[in-house]
């Protein structure tokens, strides 16, 4: 390489700083390649929200075919499922469900709304938070294909388990690299003046979850490749195809299973005093509880508990299931000063929020009744009652957020009153979805069987929440209606502010308000006025 002493020209020597919103990123052309290419935040986050939405359609109609099957399990085949595959296709709808639904939207809404709510322009390393995204587009669809090819747990080609692990492995990486991303931007690109205890909680509770994402997705990394390089080279320490889901099933279990529902809180932390017409109330409360909340949520240590079941029966796990209830129930005594302390208005986004609310506190209760012994309910229909009753309530927070930052996220507004209905129909069919299912397991129906004789009444309490989930169905319908009679609208500015928010992703720049309180835009209203 040649060296040269010349000087540039003045003109290039000074660069003019770049006021846009991407912070000096350079702008990608339009069409494809300026989609590929791009590192804007939004941009990115739109991607994660959209990919998550099409694998919840793939995750819902096996959860479906399922529900028809649990109707007269007595037949076998009701819904052409057949003993061989039965075992896949809970497999395919918990990790899409899980790892492919739930862990991706709400990245993608933090993707959008965290770095705004923090007062900066973008995310910490966009490439790095692009690239997990492509990666998780990539892996996720490779994890379909290995179940088409008879691969993943209890799959019956070599070829297509060795691809189901390698997939996953890369799908966890994503969602690791997304979290990382999402974590640093709130811990240094927040304006001055914010400090933690400062922050929007549906920024705080991203923090703490993507947190608690990265170190017990790390150990579930760390299982992956251990489990294929056993697969892979036939040596079968960790057992065969059929047992690989017993090293995998924690993920989808409490306690672990509530850490996917910790940005649930945040949201309905934001939402409940705009809607309020007030200021938060008790907002220490509300930050210490969803920090132990997200402490309690983690499963790691739980991993064994299906090679080993008596792990269930130990104190801790008993203290764990019981222990979680509390900073939920602190949450909800905060969100109820704050309703009680202002003027509601009930829109559609405090309707989701606490929908939300009530479904993960029903979650937690039916995870406490889980653990008491008597009942014998752990590896009965109990457990999904309570995965049903989580991911429900991730599933209704992530619609009401695309409802409430509907200028950051679509760019237009959301009819309302198909939104109330999309709430209402969505909390009736989560609950009747998961409700039957406690009430099955005390029955001693046990999970994921549907081929065992049925106690009385047990076939009718499988209709009824098959019943619920085409509930769930029509919401997503009707939640699919309105988006598109909102693209049919013209796209409003980013500066829209429909709610009269209390934090910066209200504000087109956040260089000029003072943050001195949780609600910084709130505080610059009362001294205008």
């Amino acid at each position: 390489m040649a060296m040269t002493e010349t000087r540039p020209d003045a003109e290039t020597e000074t660069a003019t700083p770049d006021p846009s919103p991407t912070g000096g990123l350079p702008r990608p052309t339009g069409g494809l390649a300026g989609l590929l290419g791009t590192g804007r935040h939004r941009s990115i986050g739109r991607l994660w929200v959209g990919t998550s939405l099409v694998f919840l359609v793939v995750s819902g109609g096996i959860g479906a075919a399922l529900g028809a099957e649990r109707i007269k399990p007595e037949t076998y085949n009701n819904a052409g499922l057949g003993k061989d595959t039965l075992g896949q296709a809970l497999s395919l709808h918990g990790v899409a469900g899980v790892f492919l639904f739930a862990l991706p939207i709400l990245i993608g809404l933090g993707t959008i709304v965290v770095p705004r709510q923090v007062g900066a322009h973008t995310i910490a390393f966009p490439r790095a938070a692009a690239a997990a995204y492509w990666a998780y587009l990539i892996g996720g669809s490779i994890v379909v294909v290995s179940y088409l090819i008879n691969g993943g747990p209890d799959g019956g080609s070599q070829n297509g388990v060795d691809l189901f692990l390698a997939s996953l492995a890369m799908v966890v990486v994503a969602l690791m690299l997304g979290s990382i991303c999402i974590a640093t931007t709130v811990l240094t690109f927040r304006v001055p003046g914010m400090t933690l205890a400062r922050v929007p909680l549906f920024a705080w509770s991203m923090l703490v979850a993507t947190t608690i994402w990265v170190v017990s997705l790390g150990l579930l990394f760390g299982i992956l490749v251990l489990l294929y390089v056993d697969h892979r080279h036939r040596m079968f320490v960790f057992g065969p195809n059929v047992q690989i889901d017993e090293w995998l099933r924690w993920t989808v279990t409490q306690p672990q299973v509530y850490a996917f529902a910790i940005p649930v809180l945040g949201f309905v932390g934001d939402v409940v005093p705009v809607f309020g017409r007030t200021r938060a109330r008790l907002y220490g409360v509300q930050l210490a509880a969803i920090g132990a909340f997200a402490a309690l949520s983690f499963g790691a240590w739980t991993f064994l508990q299906f090679r080993h079941p008596q792990m269930t029966q130990q104190a801790l796990y008993v203290a764990a299931g019981f222990a979680v209830l509390l900073p939920l129930l602190a949450f909800t005594g905060a969100v109820v000063e704050t309703l009680r302390g202002g003027r509601p208005r009930l829109s559609s986004p405090l309707l989701f929020a606490i929908s939300a609310l009530l479904m993960l506190l029903a979650g937690a209760a039916a995870g406490a009744l889980r653990v008491v012994e008597p009942f014998h309910l752990v590896g009965s229909t109990a457990d999904s009652s309570v995965i049903h009753y989580v991911l429900g309530a991730t599933a209704i927070a992530a619609v009401g957020a695309i409802h409430y930052w509907w200028p950051h996220v679509l760019t237009r507004p959301l009819q309302e009153g198909l939104a109330r209905l999309t709430a209402l129909v969505l909390l009736l069919g989560v609950i009747l979805l998961s409700l039957p299912d406690i009430v099955s397991g005390l029955l001693d129906q046990p999970e994921g069987s549907l081929y065992t004789d049925v106690r009385d009444g047990v076939a009718a309490l499988n209709g009824a929440s098959f019943a619920g989930g085409l509930l769930v169905l029509l919401a997503v319908l009707l939640f699919v209606l309105n988006l598109a009679v909102s693209m049919a609208r013209d796209a409003e500015g980013d500066a829209v502010d429909p709610w009269s928010g209390h934090t910066l992703e209200w504000v087109t720049d956040a260089t000029g308000i003072t943050v001195s309180s949780p609600s910084p835009l709130l505080d610059r209203d009362e001294g205008e006025a």
